[in-house]
């Protein structure tokens, strides 16, 4: 019977994908969209620099946006892209280095974006720049993914 669909097509339809991270552009970047599981340009489409989109993946330099459609390449032009956001609850939160040395402590009420995750045997840490982590083990902080 047409115009009916069977619960796989249902299930299909309605998943929705949860975005990661979100990113800026600093350069227009090219869109492309995936068939027969081949990425094709769009043509005539960019995303525009300075905007803000929705990452639900990112495998091999290729982000999938929440809109379906893809940039390949993504570090090439390094955008800023954050993966949620630590509050600091509690004073005396210290800061590492990416080498583990300590760097130093944050106050109470600070807020700071996640710019990258990394796991180091058994625990996970929040890089918070591109020199700076923060243990997800410590106290005194409250993360929010995006």
């Amino acid at each position: 019977m047409q115009g009916i669909l069977n619960s796989e097509d249902q299930l299909n339809q309605s998943e929705q994908k949860t975005p990661i991270a979100l990113v800026t552009f600093q350069m227009n970047m090219s869109v492309f969209k995936k068939e027969a599981g081949e990425l094709i340009r769009i043509h005539n489409e960019w995303i525009m620099r300075n905007t803000t989109h929705e990452i639900v993946s990112i495998v091999d330099g290729v982000a999938e946006l929440a809109d379906g459609k893809f940039v390949k390449d993504i570090y090439h032009n390094k955008p800023k892209i954050y993966f949620g956001r630590i509050e600091v609850i509690d004073s005396g939160v210290p800061v590492f280095s990416r080498n583990g040395m300590f760097s130093r402590y944050l106050s109470k009420g600070q807020v700071l974006k996640v710019v990258s995750t990394i796991k180091i045997n058994t625990t996970s840490y929040f890089g918070i720049n591109e020199r700076e982590i923060i243990s997800s083990t410590t106290n005194g902080i409250r993360y929010m993914p995006i």
